[in-house]
C-alpha cells in the first residue's frame, strides 16, 4: 500500500458520520466532560482515544443532539469556572 493510499484511508476513516449509537456515545462524553477547556478538536480527539474512531469535526458538529450537548455543557463548564472567580 502506498503513502497515498494510507493517507486516503485515513482521511475516509476521520470523516465517517457517527451512528445512532455512536452519537450517544459521544454524548456521553461530552456530558462527562470535566476539563475547563472543550472544545471541537479536544472532542475529537477524546472520542478518537475513547472509541476508536475519528470523526471529522465538521462531521460531529453536523449532528444537532451533539451539537446541543456541546453548546450546553461548554455553557455549565464556563459558568462553573465564573463561579470560581467569585470572591
Amino acid at each position: 500500500m502506498s503513502d497515498e493510499e494510507t493517507s486516503r484511508d485515513a482521511i475516509a476513516k476521520q470523516q465517517t458520520v457517527p451512528s445512532p449509537a455512536e452519537v450517544t456515545q459521544i454524548i456521553q462524553i461530552v456530558e462527562g466532560w470535566v476539563s475547563c477547556r472543550l472544545t471541537w478538536r479536544s472532542l475529537v480527539d477524546a472520542t478518537a482515544l475513547q472509541m476508536g474512531k475519528r470523526f471529522s469535526r465538521q462531521g460531529l458538529r453536523r449532528q444537532a443532539r451533539i451539537q446541543l450537548a456541546f453548546a450546553m455543557r461548554r455553557a455549565a463548564l464556563e459558568c462553573a469556572s465564573l463561579n470560581d472567580e467569585v470572591p
